[in-house]
C-alpha cells in the first residue's frame, strides 16, 4: 500500500475541546497551527510546549515523568517535518487492527486517520495532536491538557465564553449570539505503561501520551458498531453510550497502538534528522589588515 497522499483536513471539533480544556487550566502557553510533516504531509496542529508553569498532580496529573525513548527528539531538526502519518503508518496500523494494509482507507479527520470498511464493525485508527516540546515544558503541557472538566467547570467555561461573545458583539455594533457550543464534561484517568505518562478521556476514548519531549494522542477501535439511532438529534446520544460501553476495548487498542508508534518514533526521526540540510557555516574574517579586516559580520561564501 503506498503511503497517502497529503489531504488538509478540518478538526474543528478537536480545536474546540483543546480551547475548553486549555481555559479550565488557566494557562497562557503558546500554540500554533504546524507545518505538515515531510513525509506524510498531513495537517498538523502542533502545540509550542514552552511554558513557565511546573506540572500540577491536580486530578491525577504526572509531575515527574522519566524518558522512555532513549533521547530526547531534536525540534530543531524534525519538529517542521515531523507528521502526524509519519508516526501512524499503514504497516502499525494493520499490525494493532489485525486486518491488511490493503484495506486501510484514509478517513476524513484531522491529523492521521484510517479507518476500514466494515458493514458489522468500526474499524479505527488515528493519531492526531503532534506536539514537539523541545527545551519547553512538555510535561507541563500535557498536564495542563488533560485535566477533568466537571460539570461546574463546564458551566464556568460557557459562561465566560457567553461574556466574551457579548463583548465583541458590543463592540461590532450587533446583537450577541443566542446560543453557544455546549461544553461537555470530560474525565481522565491516568494509564500505566505507556510513555512517559499516559491518560485516556473517558469520554472520547481518545489516549493522550507524553513520550521524552513528544505529545500525541491515539484513538483506536475494532469491534461491533452502535445501533443506528432512530433520527439524526439521537445520534450523538447513541455515540456516547457506545463509547462508553466499550470503553475497555478502546482503552486496550489505544495501548497497544500507543506502545507500536512510540517505538516506530527512534526510526522515523533519524530518518528526518539524516535527510535535513547541514547548515551553512560562516565564513570568518580575514587577516589583520586583509581582506575583511575589522568586519562584524559574518559573511556567507557565496561560491
Amino acid at each position: 500500500m503506498q503511503r497517502p497522499r497529503r489531504r488538509v483536513l478540518p478538526s474543528t471539533a478537536v480545536a474546540a475541546l483543546v480551547t475548553a480544556t486549555l481555559v479550565v487550566a488557566g494557562c497562557g502557553g503558546k500554540s500554533s497551527e504546524g507545518k505538515p510533516g515531510r513525509a506524510a504531509r498531513d495537517a498538523n496542529p502542533k502545540v509550542d510546549a514552552t511554558l513557565e508553569d511546573e506540572p500540577s498532580a491536580e486530578d491525577g496529573a504526572p509531575t515527574r515523568p522519566q524518558a522512555t525513548l532513549q533521547e530526547k527528539v531534536d525540534p530543531a531538526v524534525v519538529a517542521d517535518a515531523l507528521g502526524p502519518c509519519d508516526l501512524l503508518t499503514p504497516t502499525i496500523v494493520a499490525e494493532v487492527l489485525e486486518v491488511s494494509t490493503d484495506s486501510l482507507r484514509q478517513a476524513p479527520a484531522g491529523g492521521c486517520a484510517y479507518t476500514v470498511t466494515s458493514p458489522d464493525q468500526e474499524i479505527s485508527a488515528s493519531l492526531r495532536q503532534l506536539a514537539i516540546g523541545g527545551d519547553g515544558n512538555p510535561a507541563g503541557r500535557f498536564a495542563m491538557t488533560t485535566r477533568s472538566i466537571t460539570k461546574k467547570d463546564a458551566e464556568e467555561i460557557s459562561k465566560r465564553m457567553a461574556e466574551k461573545a457579548a463583548a465583541r458583539a458590543g463592540k461590532a455594533g450587533v446583537e450577541p449570539p443566542t446560543s453557544l457550543p455546549e461544553v461537555p464534561e470530560v474525565k481522565f484517568e491516568d494509564v500505566e505503561g505507556v510513555g512517559d505518562a499516559a491518560r485516556l478521556n473517558t469520554t472520547t476514548g481518545d489516549l493522550h501520551v507524553l513520550t521524552a519531549n513528544i505529545i500525541f494522542v491515539v484513538n483506536a477501535f475494532k469491534g461491533d458498531r452502535a445501533p443506528r439511532p432512530a433520527s439524526a438529534a439521537e445520534a450523538r446520544q447513541a455515540r456516547a453510550k457506545h463509547i462508553a460501553k466499550t470503553i475497555g476495548q478502546r482503552r486496550d487498542t489505544a495501548i497497544k497502538l500507543a506502545k507500536a508508534v512510540i517505538a516506530h518514533i527512534p526510526e522515523v526521526t533519524a530518518a528526518l534528522a539524516a535527510a535535513a540540510p547541514a547548515p551553512i557555516p560562516a565564513a570568518s574574517s580575514g587577516p589583520a589588515g586583509g581582506e575583511g579586516a575589522g568586519s562584524t559580520g559574518a559573511a556567507v561564501d557565496a561560491g
